[in-house]
């Protein structure tokens, strides 16, 4: 019985160290991408064909969307949601950093 109340206080720190870090991965991506928007705008550009104002907006729409949830999780607004649009943002970058391996994409987008 010992055993099994330990096992179940480490998943217990297992899963609130990776929910935390998760936060501090959403506020860090979101930050370093508005103080450096460069990177996330060449990379936009070289894969979207649309007008320069949309690459624009989306280069700006990402980073405030990833703090908005950062900040969401942080105080714990809707968690289920949040962790449900997480895991759509996340999915969207993994199919993107995919199809830019499949490509040979060469950008960083920060």
């Amino acid at each position: 019985m010992v055993e099994l109340v330990k096992s179940i206080k480490s998943v217990d720190l297992l899963i609130s160290a990776s929910y935390y870090f998760l936060i501090a991965l959403l506020l860090f991506s979101g930050i370093s991408k508005i103080l450096v928007p460069q990177p996330m705008l060449e990379t936009i550009k070289s894969v979207i064909n649309v007008s320069e104002e949309l690459q624009i907006a989306a280069a700006t729409l990402l980073p405030v969307l990833e703090l908005t949830l950062g900040v969401m999780l942080l105080l714990r607004i809707r968690v289920k949601e949040t962790l449900v649009a997480v895991t759509i943002l996340f999915l969207f970058f993994f199919l993107f950093s995919v199809y830019g391996t499949v490509v040979g994409l060469e950008n960083d987008c920060g």
